[in-house]
């Protein structure tokens, strides 16, 4: 029924080689076709949350926008724009594009220091709840091979956990919760991000302590957590390339994946940050 009481940007990909965004209003929709070399030159569309089709001076997100843009320009230039460019470099971005101003610029800082920065027009802002990746196939790979990678809780305070298309629906259990909680991984990472936004006072909450993400001595948390998304994400490349062998994903395997990984964010978010089970400090 019309009006459909809906303004959203839908992505959606198929297992044929199909991508497209449809941008949708109270009355109609407009398809953006990615395979359509006069709307994406370059082989991917960027949107963020507003419509390219809708009233030019209203929506919000143009800085966010110019930021991905201006990612993804870059990486596909350089024969770059990969899975993991997208986790490390987008996904964990911390840049307004409209200013210049970049995490970057303060990684120099001691680890003592108060440095905060406006963040509510970068690709990560206080509102941000996870960051996620559909990874498709192509025509020639088995559907199963779709791969979700999802940063829960906020981005720059969790690591990227890959899950699969399973018999059961089976899921790591960090990623999981009881009706009325939040998975343990949100939980690490909303505790995390006290420590990167401190107060909630007004708009104070829209400026983030940048030493507490990156710094000279390499003590941001983002910073301690690079190792462990490293290894996340290097096992379950073997994994996908040996399954790729069979052209068949190993039901097992993917399991004691889930297990392994369960265990594996458990123990470093207690070893780094002092972090026990439900997320609180010991």
């Amino acid at each position: 029924k019309k009006p459909r009481g809906i303004e959203a940007n839908f992505g959606v990909i198929d297992a044929f080689g199909g991508a497209a965004y449809f941008e949708t209003d109270n009355f109609n929709y407009t398809k953006i076709d990615v395979n359509d070399k006069r709307i994406a030159p370059h082989g991917y569309v960027v949107r963020t949350n507003y419509s390219f089709t809708g009233d030019s001076n209203q929506g919000s997100g143009d800085i966010r926008y110019e930021t991905a843009e201006k990612l993804c320009y870059r990486a596909s230039a350089t024969n770059n724009l990969n899975i993991g460019y997208l986790l490390e470099n987008i996904a964990l971005s911390l840049e307004n594009s409209y200013t210049g101003q970049n995490l970057t610029n303060f990684e120099t800082l001691n680890e003592n220091q108060e440095n905060f920065f406006y963040f509510q027009d970068c690709i990560n802002r206080y509102s941000t709840s996870s960051s996620i990746i559909i990874q498709g196939v192509r025509i020639s790979e088995p559907v199963e091979f779709t791969t979700m990678w999802s940063y829960i809780g906020f981005p720059l305070a969790s690591v990227a956990i890959p899950v699969w298309l399973t018999e059961k629906g089976v899921l790591p259990a960090i990623l999981t919760a009881e009706k009325g909680q939040n998975a343990e991984m949100c939980d690490f990472a909303l505790k995390l991000k006290e420590q990167m936004i401190p107060s909630r006072r007004g708009s104070t909450k829209y400026y983030i302590n940048t030493v507490k993400i990156k710094n000279a001595q390499g003590t941001g948390i983002t910073q301690k957590l690079t190792p462990v998304r490293q290894l996340i994400f290097q096992k379950a490349s073997e994994s996908v390339a040996l399954w790729h062998k069979t052209s068949k994903i190993n039901q097992t395997e993917v399991l004691e994946y889930y297990q392994w990984v369960n265990s594996y964010v458990l123990k470093s978010y207690k070893e780094i940050f002092g972090l026990n089970l439900r997320g609180n400090l010991q």
